[in-house]
C-alpha cells in the first residue's frame, strides 16, 4: 500500500507540475499575444498619425499653392483691366453678343454698316467672347442642322475690322461675379420675365470691368448695362 500511496503522490506531482507548466506555457503565449496585439495597435496608431500629420502637411502646401495661384491670377486680372482701360482711351472697343455675331455672319449690311461706322468708324477694335463663339456655333448646329468651323467665323468678322478673340478664364474676378449676378436673377426680360443666361452675365461683367461698349439687341442686356453705367450699342435699333 506505501508503494502504491508514494506512486501515486509521485505521478500526482508530476501532473501538477505539468499542468503548471502547461498553464505557464500558455500564459506566456497570451502574454505575448497581448504585447504583439498592443505593439500592432501601437503601430497602427502611428501610422494613423504619421499619414494624417502627413495630410496635414499636403493641404497645407497645396493651399499656399492655391494663394499663390489664386495672387499671381489677381495680379493678372488686374493687370488685364489695367490695359484694358488704357486701350479704352485710344480707340473704340466693342463686345459683341452672340445674335450680332449672327447678324454679321448672315450679312446683314445694315447691321455691318452701323458697326463699321461706330464712332466715325475710326480707331475701332471688335471684341468676341470664345463663349459667344462657341454659344454661336451651337445655335447654327442646332437651329439650322449647319456645322460652322471657328476659323469662318472669326474670318467673317474681320469684314468689321480688327477683330480680338477673347478666351475666358474659368476662375477669374469677371466669371465669379458674372455668376453672382445669374443666381440673383436681378436682370429680366421685361416681355418673358427669364432672366439673364450665364453668357448674358458674363458679357455684362466682362463690357463693364473691362470698359467695352456692349454691342447687342437684347433688352434685358441693355437694361442691364445701363443701370451699371455702362456703355451699350444696338446696331439692330431703326
Amino acid at each position: 500500500m506505501t508503494k502504491n500511496k508514494g506512486s501515486f503522490w509521485k505521478n500526482n506531482i508530476k501532473k501538477i507540475k505539468k499542468e503548471r507548466k502547461e498553464r505557464s506555457i500558455k500564459q506566456e503565449a497570451q502574454k505575448k499575444k497581448a504585447r504583439i496585439k498592443i505593439e500592432a495597435q501601437k503601430k497602427a496608431r502611428e501610422e494613423i498619425e504619421r499619414k494624417e500629420s502627413k495630410r496635414l502637411l499636403q493641404e497645407e502646401a497645396e493651399r499656399k499653392e492655391i494663394q499663390k495661384t489664386y495672387e499671381k491670377e489677381q495680379e493678372e486680372e488686374a493687370k488685364r483691366i489695367r490695359e484694358a482701360k488704357e486701350e479704352a482711351e485710344r480707340r473704340h472697343v466693342l463686345l459683341l453678343d452672340t445674335m450680332i455675331v449672327h447678324d454679321v455672319f448672315t450679312d446683314n449690311m445694315d447691321v455691318i454698316t452701323k458697326l463699321k461706322n461706330y464712332e466715325g468708324g475710326n480707331n475701332l477694335l471688335f471684341l468676341v467672347l470664345d463663349r459667344i463663339i462657341l454659344e454661336f456655333i451651337n445655335m447654327r448646329k442646332e437651329k439650322f442642322g449647319e456645322s460652322v468651323e471657328h476659323d469662318k467665323i472669326i474670318e467673317k468678322l474681320s469684314l468689321l475690322g480688327e477683330i480680338k478673340e477673347i478666351r475666358l478664364n474659368w476662375v477669374s474676378p469677371v466669371v465669379y461675379k458674372a455668376k453672382e449676378i445669374e443666381s440673383s436673377g436681378k436682370y429680366k426680360n421685361e416681355t418673358t420675365g427669364v432672366a439673364l443666361s450665364e453668357t448674358d452675365c458674363i458679357l455684362l461683367q466682362h463690357a463693364i470691368d473691362y470698359l467695352c461698349t456692349l454691342v447687342t439687341d437684347d433688352g434685358a442686356l441693355i437694361n442691364a448695362a445701363s443701370e451699371n453705367e455702362g456703355d451699350v450699342f444696338n446696331p439692330r435699333k431703326p
